[in-house]
């Protein structure tokens, strides 16, 4: 093989890796640079343009450039078919095809080209591999946010077990697997054991990346909205501002990783009371992330997201009704976990406003949505029917609030630290609603 292919096949590597750590810019420019560097070559349709091509694809998925990251990725493909190594190849190519379709909020398109390309890689590499671990991850995963965590725990289990056994229990994908399920279980509402996953990411991470390393702060941020969940508010707050402050000292302000971590600080921050605090670090992510990303980008909508709910604790409801509904019409075939949580800001916006009637209303659809994510009788479903039964006492409707009540009480109070924020609130319900 000559020198330019040489060269660009080096630059396909490291756009793969670039992309990987989330840088997708530099990526980007990588991988052209090995689209440039094969122009002109005789092998330019061959494995190498393949190559560049899958890479040129995975870094525009990063800057979430969807339907360009598509057409290149579905190119690279093409080309694939005609290798030698077809089969491998196209399994690679559908499990990156999976990928897109989760960022860009189609998940049925991504668990269909998953089932494909896990198909595919057990027939090729067996069931015990890692072929089969990595896009059964990420399976898991679109699963997930469909609302059908019951399915996603059970492949994340197999998964802990298959990293356990490829590559013993200091290993960083026996922690992804830990971690994952951890996260799960949380949704699921087992939150004692997801509070031991996490303590397990956590003691491997620090075996393998240690104390002070990326991976083992992001889970130290998942962590703490376990904490922050079980009514642990200033336990979650230590947690997120530790994260936070090694992510953007060892990664820099501006890197993705050290942004999620900064609003995710801001919005813990205002949760305490603490406004003045959490404005600046939300209004400088939703700055930076302007510059780089697409209005309906899931970060730019979550970052969005947490402002709008900084404006409504701070009593600017007209400045928070108007970003909720800039951004209603970019909700549009969005996981359901985002769209749920625009859905419960409309709803307590309408709360906070006195419009009792159509809080109901904005409440119960809230609810509907949990329900579908998370189950009827989970805690994390549980928890919406406080500020649900709040409206409904609002509005006369006293049955129906005591009803809600009777239903999220044994749960929140079995889980929840006693004396946090959600149990004062349903003692306050119970003394205003009376036996009944």
């Amino acid at each position: 093989m000559d020198e330019p292919m040489l060269a660009a096949g080096a630059m396909s590597d490291l756009a793969t890796l670039l992309a990987n750590d989330r840088r997708g810019t530099e990526a980007e420019a990588m991988a052209r640079r090995a689209l440039a560097v094969l122009d002109g070559e005789a092998a330019a349709d061959g494995a190498a343009a393949a190559h560049a091509w899958n890479s040129l694809g995975l870094a525009l998925m990063e800057q979430e450039h969807f339907d360009d990251a598509e057409a290149a990725l579905l190119r690279s493909m093409e080309m694939r078919r005609l290798l030698p190594d077809a089969p491998r190849m196209l399994a690679v190519a559908k499990h990156n095809l999976g990928l897109l379709y989760r960022r860009r909020g189609d998940l049925a398109g991504s668990e269909a080209a998953l089932e494909e390309a896990l198909s595919m890689k057990r027939e090729l590499s067996g069931e015990r591999s890692y072929e089969v671990l990595s896009t059964r991850h990420v399976l898991a995963m679109t699963l997930a946010e469909q609302g059908r965590l019951a399915e996603a725990e059970r492949l994340q289990r197999q998964n802990l077990a298959l990293a356990r056994e490829l590559f013993g229990e200091a290993s960083d994908h026996t922690a992804t697997a830990y971690n994952e399920l951890a996260s799960l279980n949380q949704d699921l509402g087992e939150y004692a054991l997801a509070a031991e996953y996490y303590d397990r990411a956590l003691a491997v991470e620090a075996e393998v990346s240690g104390e002070q390393s990326v991976s083992y702060m992001v889970t130290l941020n998942n962590l703490a909205t376990l904490e922050e969940s079980r009514g642990d508010p200033e336990r979650a707050l230590q947690l997120f501002r530790r994260s936070f402050e090694y992510r953007r000292a060892s990664l820099g302000p501006d890197n993705p990783s050290a942004l999620r971590a900064e609003v995710n600080l801001g919005r813990a921050l205002m949760r305490v009371g603490r406004l003045a605090e959490a404005e600046p670090l939300i209004a400088r992510a939703m700055a930076a992330w302007a510059t780089r990303l697409e209005p309906d980008a899931a970060d730019m909508l979550r970052t969005r997201l947490g402002w709008a709910e900084w404006e409504l604790r701070a009593g600017r409801f007209e400045a928070a009704d108007a970003t909720l509904e800039a951004l209603r019409p970019l909700f549009a075939g969005k996981p359901p976990a985002l769209v749920f949580r625009h859905q419960a800001l409309v709803a307590e916006l309408l709360q906070r406003r006195g419009r009792a009637a159509k809080a109901v209303e904005a409440w119960a659809l809230a609810l509907a949505q949990a329900e579908a994510q998370f189950g009827s009788e989970s805690i994390s479903t549980a928890r919406w029917r406080v500020p649900y039964a709040e409206a409904l006492l609002q509005a006369g409707q006293v049955d129906q609030a005591r009803a809600q009540v009777r239903q999220a009480a044994p749960v929140l109070r079995a889980q929840l630290v006693p004396g946090s924020e959600l149990p004062r609130r349903l003692d306050a319900l119970e003394s205003g609603l009376g036996k009944g």
